[in-house]
């Protein structure tokens, strides 16, 4: 889970913008990484920060911040076992129906974008096609 260190880091209700990434990506200094440990996931703390007003932990007159001191202000209540495992079972399978959609939408723009583009160049004549 991303937050944006500094810049935009609320949205209009002060509520944090976060990415939720998997895979391989690259993170420069002005992001936050959030990653679960023991019985909590990932997807946990995304709902749990998303749904956190953070603008009392932002500061700066010019440019809004949130400092790693200000986020580890915050306390967060961990639910029993028999919650986290009712929890991972219902939104853990949702997240992976986002990431796939979210996948396959990316796979078809590129792939729409390169028919496009050999479409436009003469590359590809589909005149001769029956639909």
């Amino acid at each position: 889970i991303l937050m944006g260190e500094d810049g935009s880091v609320m949205d209009e209700k002060g509520f944090p913008i976060l990415q939720y990434v998997w895979g391989k990506f690259w993170v420069n200094n002005h992001a936050h990484i959030f990653k679960a440990k023991e019985c909590l996931t990932d997807e946990f703390i995304y709902l749990f920060l998303k749904n956190i007003n953070v603008s009392h932990l932002v500061t700066g007159a010019v440019q809004p911040k949130i400092s790693q001191k200000n986020i580890n202000s915050l306390s967060i209540l961990i639910p029993s076992n028999k919650y986290i495992i009712q929890f991972k079972n219902i939104v853990t399978t949702l997240f992976d129906y986002k990431k796939t959609i979210l996948t396959s939408n990316s796979f078809l723009e590129k792939l729409r974008d390169t028919l496009l583009s050999k479409l436009m160049t003469g590359e590809i004549d589909v005149s001769e096609i029956d639909i």
